[in-house]
């Protein structure tokens, strides 16, 4: 059984999310945090993953298999193309929090709706899709739905506008797909309403991660 987990984050309110559910999922196994958001705030303006921001990802993920950490997970979509490269740095399992999410995604619906605000993670969310689906041999279309303008919001604090346009954006996506993926933890509070709008299935990441996470432990 894992003992000691390491939880790899671009910002601490990514942090704050997922520790009542690890007080709740995984009581009895050490955890810890390491918080950079200098990788998501130079991805941002880079708007490419650079060698430099693969670097420190990869050092981040060698910090907590250092600290003890017999699993990492990474909880940033973002910066999960870097995940591949850095698995191959240590020597325990390497989680991307949207795994688990990717082949629910999959596994429900042969046209898959993402949803994003950050273009940094548009492409490494659908990119993810095709992968699952791949290895599960399934053809499926991908419907992404980017609203850049509500990320702008995000990051004023502007919530009520950054879920009207949200809302709207679902609109987009009825009656074309099966299933919808929230690409981002920030948009995880509107799950129910878009479930509402669509009439689909919508999944967020976390506590997906969190579910698959518990069985790793566990076995």
């Amino acid at each position: 059984m894992i003992k000691k987990i390491g939880f790899v984050h671009t910002g601490v309110a990514i942090a704050d999310m997922f520790k009542p559910m690890i007080a709740e999922r995984l009581p009895g196994v050490a955890t810890f945090h390491i918080v950079d958001d200098s990788l998501i705030q130079d991805l941002l303006h880079e708007e490419q993953f650079t060698p430099s921001i693969l670097k420190r990802l990869c050092n981040q993920v060698e910090l907590a298999e250092e600290a003890g950490a017999e699993m990492i997970m990474v909880t940033c979509s973002s910066i999960a193309p870097g995940v591949d490269v850095a698995r191959k740095m240590v020597g325990v399992p390497v989680m991307k929090v949207d795994e688990p999410m990717a082949e629910k995604a999959v596994s429900l619906s042969d046209n898959i709706g993402v949803m994003a605000t950050a273009k940094t993670t548009m492409t490494p969310s659908v990119n993810l899709i095709q992968e699952k689906a791949a290895e599960a041999e399934k053809q499926v279309t991908i419907h992404p739905t980017l609203s850049p303008e509500a990320f702008d919001c995000f990051l004023r604090g502007d919530m009520q506008t950054h879920d009207r346009i949200v809302k709207d954006a679902a609109q987009e996506l009825k009656g074309k797909v099966g299933v919808i993926v929230l690409a981002q933890a920030s948009m995880g509070h509107l799950a129910e309403a878009i479930q509402e709008i669509t009439g689909v299935p919508v999944l967020k990441s976390p506590p997906l991660a969190m579910d698959a996470l518990v069985e790793k432990v566990k076995a």
